[in-house]
């Protein structure tokens, strides 16, 4: 595998920052969640089935008023016939900075890994990402995958990624409503990207949200990965937080 050493010391500088300040005051949560589909960048990641994901983080303050570290694990089954896996982990590291009473910048690491993938070589693959955020409402992210190149001849919807760019925006409705929509282009290696959406409505009760949504891409998406993985879909989760 090829490996990108300014991409490994990044993401060793995220973790270790994270993980220094374990001791320190902080805080454990997560989330568990039941999808009809689970989707990412537009492509469905379970063959258009449902989904069970669960997600556990801690984050920390670093000593600084302006800065907070994180790390965490998160977990979906999926159904992608051409890894044979039948389940995704991420473990992921990062650090938030605030800039100002209204926005704030943070840089995460993330391995994504197919621990049951049949075949050589396994199709776990690496993501470092910048996220912009005003107010918590509006969102920018550029994200780097450097090296999932490697599937093009073997893993359907993990194909080429190089560089993503993403804006989303979440505006609250009141009486527990949240109104979320996002616009995302994934440029491709060696191939012409695709850009991507959604939009949706998320309805919150105590330790729990509802929200359904629908996602869309381009023409050239379904061209490339199949009605199946690229079609539009409307989806409907339920999380719990704790």
């Amino acid at each position: 595998m090829r490996r990108h050493p300014l991409l490994f010391s990044i993401a060793f500088a995220c973790m270790y920052g994270a993980a220094s300040s374990v001791w320190a005051d902080g805080s454990l949560g997560g989330s568990l969640d039941v999808t009809s589909d689970y989707i990412y960048h537009g492509l469905s990641q379970s063959d258009g089935d449902p989904a069970v994901q669960g997600d556990i983080h801690y984050r920390s303050e670093s000593g600084a008023a302006t800065a907070e570290n994180f790390l965490g694990l998160w977990g979906s089954t999926i159904g992608r016939d051409a890894t044979g896996g039948s389940y995704e982990l991420n473990a992921y590291a990062g650090r938030t900075f605030l800039l100002d009473s209204d926005s704030s910048a943070s840089v995460k690491y993330v391995h994504y890994a197919y621990p049951d993938s049949r075949g050589t070589p396994h199709y776990d693959y690496d993501e470092l990402s910048s996220t912009y955020a005003y107010e918590d409402r509006l969102f920018l992210t550029v994200a780097w995958t450097p090296d999932t190149a490697r599937y093009s001849e073997r893993a359907v919807g993990l194909c080429c990624r190089l560089l993503s760019y993403d804006v989303a925006v979440h505006q609250s409705l009141g009486r527990a409503f949240t109104l979320s929509a996002a616009l995302g282009y994934d440029q491709l290696s060696g191939i012409s990207g695709y850009a991507y959406w959604n939009a949706g409505i998320a309805y919150a009760s105590g330790a729990f949200q509802l929200e359904v949504a629908y996602f869309g891409l381009q023409e050239r998406a379904i061209y490339l990965y199949g009605d199946m993985l690229a079609g539009s879909h409307w989806v409907g989760t339920l999380v719990w937080r704790f």
